[in-house]
C-alpha cells in the first residue's frame, strides 16, 4: 500500500489512516491562509487535446508585491486586483506600483472575495466585540469605490472563508472548519446547505475553494474538498450533483490537497494542490469519471 508522509511534521502513514491524522505541528502554527485563483485570461497555451495539464513554474506576467496578511483577492475587468487584509482591516486595490485602500480599517475583518456582474464586490469576513469577545461571521457589498451598498450576519460564531457568486442575486459560502456551505440570497437568506455527500458522516467534508461550472448544460458550483481529495459538484440550490475528478473503481482522484480552483473562458479547470505545489489544469469537455 502506497505511504503518505506529512510534509509538516514528517510522519509517514498509508492512506487510510492520513484522513485521521492530526499533525500537532501544523495545529500550532494556526490556520494556513487559502488563497483563491481568480482566473481570467485565456489558456491558449495549453494543449487543448490533453484532458490535463500540470504548471510548477508558469511564466510570470506580472508580479504583484503583497504583505503576508493577505488572505484573499479577486481580479475586477479592468485587470486590477483586490486583495483583503484581515488584520489590518482593509481592501487595497493594486492597480500599479502603489496600491490604494477602498476600504478603510473599521472593526470588520475582510477575508473572502468575489465580483459580481455589476462590477459590486462582495466580501465575507467577520467583526469582533472587544468587549464581549464574540465573533460574528457577516457578509458586505461594496461599489467599486469602496461604498457600502448591503450587508448582512451569517448567524454564526464562525468565519466564512470564501465566497463565490452565482448569477446577479445569490452567493455561495465556504465554512471550511466547520464542513459545510451554504447558498444565499443578497439579504441572507437561506436558500440551501451543502455538508457533503456522505449522509453518515458530516465532519469529513472539508471544502476550500469554488468557482462556478457547467454540467450537463446547467450551471453548477464546484468546490474542492481537502479531505477526500475531490472536487463535489452541487446545484445553486446546494443539492448534490455529482463527484468530478474521482475514478469509480479506486476511489482515488489523482489530486492531492485540491485547494484554490477556477475556471478560465475556453472551460478548463484549474486547480492548485497543496501537496504538490502545482497547478493543474484539466480538460471539463472530456470529464467521463463523474460519480452520480
Amino acid at each position: 500500500m502506497s505511504e503518505w508522509l506529512c510534509s509538516e511534521c514528517d510522519k509517514s502513514m498509508c492512506l487510510i489512516c492520513r484522513k485521521g491524522h492530526k499533525c500537532k505541528k501544523s495545529a500550532s502554527k494556526g490556520p494556513r491562509d487559502l488563497f483563491s485563483l481568480s482566473i481570467v485570461s485565456d489558456s491558449s497555451d495549453t494543449d487543448s487535446d490533453s484532458s490535463s495539464h500540470s504548471v510548477s513554474n508558469g511564466n510570470i506576467l506580472r508580479n504583484v508585491d503583497i504583505q503576508p496578511s493577505a488572505y484573499g483577492f479577486a481580479v475586477e475587468q479592468t485587470n486590477t486586483i483586490l486583495v483583503s487584509f484581515a488584520h489590518e482591516t482593509v481592501v487595497r486595490r493594486f492597480a500599479g506600483s502603489e496600491p490604494n485602500i477602498i476600504i478603510s480599517p473599521s472593526i470588520f475583518h475582510p477575508v473572502g472575495i468575489a465580483i459580481f456582474p455589476d462590477d459590486s464586490v462582495v466580501i465575507t469576513g467577520f467583526e469582533k466585540d472587544n468587549v464581549t469577545d464574540v465573533l460574528l461571521g457577516c457578509v458586505k457589498c461594496f461599489m467599486p469605490a469602496g461604498e457600502e451598498i448591503w450587508n448582512f450576519n451569517t448567524g454564526y460564531d464562525i468565519v466564512p472563508m470564501r465566497v463565490c457568486v452565482l448569477g446577479n442575486d445569490l452567493i455561495c459560502l465556504s465554512y471550511s472548519n466547520n464542513h459545510f456551505v451554504d447558498v444565499r440570497l443578497k439579504d441572507g437568506n437561506v436558500v440551501g446547505k451543502y455538508n457533503g455527500n456522505e449522509s453518515d458522516d458530516d465532519e469529513s467534508f472539508t471544502p476550500v475553494d469554488m468557482c462556478i461550472g457547467s454540467y450537463s448544460n446547467r450551471p453548477v458550483v464546484l468546490v474542492t474538498d481537502s479531505y477526500s481529495d475531490t472536487i463535489h459538484m452541487i446545484s445553486y440550490a446546494a443539492e448534490f450533483v455529482g463527484l468530478v475528478l474521482r475514478s469509480p473503481v479506486s476511489g482515488s482522484s489523482g489530486l492531492g490537497e485540491p485547494g484554490a480552483i477556477g475556471c478560465d473562458s475556453d472551460g478548463k479547470l484549474w486547480v492548485g494542490q497543496r501537496d504538490s505545489n502545482v497547478i493543474s489544469i484539466f480538460n471539463i469537455c472530456k470529464y467521463s469519471n463523474v460519480m452520480q
